[in-house]
């Protein structure tokens, strides 16, 4: 009787890690094929570069984003789950340096060099949005950017879209006191193959020499490659871009500047008596609420800039234990594979 016993534990004991085992298995596949397929159909016809403007002209459900590996700093964890809880159906593929990389040298070879030679990741990350987003289209988040609402229910004139900086930015830091806005690299939504796009890649070279990375590839350039491309009328009513509002997706300001921003409002006689400066002052030169129409809120944590900025020890969490996540590698090697298969006789 206790052999008996004793077998039937040791049965129990084994029938219990078999069906863990197999659910654990079942859980994993289903992930593994979830993720297989939603690279198969999303990028099974971008095996070669391709302007896409005559198939696709709405902006696909995709978000991107980019860290230098895929273990990111478990600070930006809340607004990365903020994305993926926001919009469920949505596909989210997340990239490495490394992988970025191999798309340039894949789709953008001649742009490897220079790419390679910008001083840190600020530079090539903002060049990794461009690419990505004219590539694969979709929304291109920095990993400081909280998602409040759905993006299902922004729906911009057009099928390309540029956040702004806060207008504090573009008044008291970049001193840009024109009426047109001021385009953000932080948060951009496009379709593939979008002219702009292909406007803003191919200009690179002329700005390289700058090593201030707002200047050479981020935002200022950016609103300038913007004014540049309206002023020409280079597009038409497919390549058409919507510059939201500053307070649609960053209403609030880098805290960090706050003293910059005082003694400006301060010292400044033009700006003392203006209404930006007044209100600012008014609110002590800190943040209000987000309003109720805000998308996003950028929290302007130096995780949006790369490892160079995060010390050493800092704690992270790998992307990759999150479900349903499609890696820059997976879609790598599935342009290899496709580039394979289109290749045999």
């Amino acid at each position: 009787m206790h052999l008996f016993t004793k077998r039937g534990k040791l049965c129990l004991c084994w029938t219990v890690t078999v069906l863990v085992l197999y659910f654990w298995g079942a859980h994993y596949l289903t992930q593994k094929s979830n993720v297989d397929n939603q690279i198969k159909t999303v990028f099974e016809d971008d095996s070669q570069p391709k302007d896409k403007s005559t198939t696709l002209t709405v902006m696909p459900h995709i978000i991107h984003q980019m860290w230098s590996f895929y273990d990111i700093p478990r600070t930006a964890l809340p607004w990365v789950t903020s994305w993926r809880k926001k919009h469920p159906s949505w596909k989210y593929c997340f990239w490495n340096s490394k992988d970025v990389e191999q798309l340039i040298a894949k789709r953008w070879p001649w742009l490897l060099a220079l790419y390679k030679s910008y001083p840190d990741e600020s530079f090539r990350l903002n060049i990794a949005k461009y690419i990505i987003l004219y590539n694969f289209g979709g929304i291109f988040p920095d990993l400081d950017i909280e998602c409040r609402k759905p993006m299902d229910l922004f729906i911009p004139q057009s099928s390309c879209f540029l956040s702004q900086e806060p207008t504090v930015h573009r008044v008291l830091l970049y001193h840009w006191y024109t009426t047109s806005g001021m385009s953000s690299s932080a948060l951009m939504g496009c379709r593939p193959g979008h002219p702009f796009f292909k406007f803003v890649i191919e200009k690179l070279t002329d700005t390289a020499y700058i090593l201030n990375s707002d200047e050479s590839t981020g935002s200022i350039m950016l609103h300038k490659r913007y004014l540049k491309y309206m002023s020409e009328q280079r597009h038409s009513h497919k390549g058409l871009i919507t510059l939201a509002n500053p307070d649609t997706f960053q209403p609030s300001f880098n805290i960090g500047y706050a003293s910059l921003f005082t003694h400006t409002c301060q010292t400044n006689s033009h700006l003392n008596s203006s209404q930006l400066c007044q209100e600012l002052s008014r609110h002590h030169f800190i943040n209000l609420h987000p309003p109720p129409g805000a998308f996003t809120d950028r929290k302007w944590e130096r995780t949006s800039q790369g490892a160079r900025y995060i010390p050493e020890g800092f704690l992270t969490t790998n992307i990759q234990t999150l479900d349903n996540v499609i890696t820059g590698a997976e879609i790598i090697a599935r342009m290899n594979q496709i580039q394979k298969e289109t290749d045999r006789p």
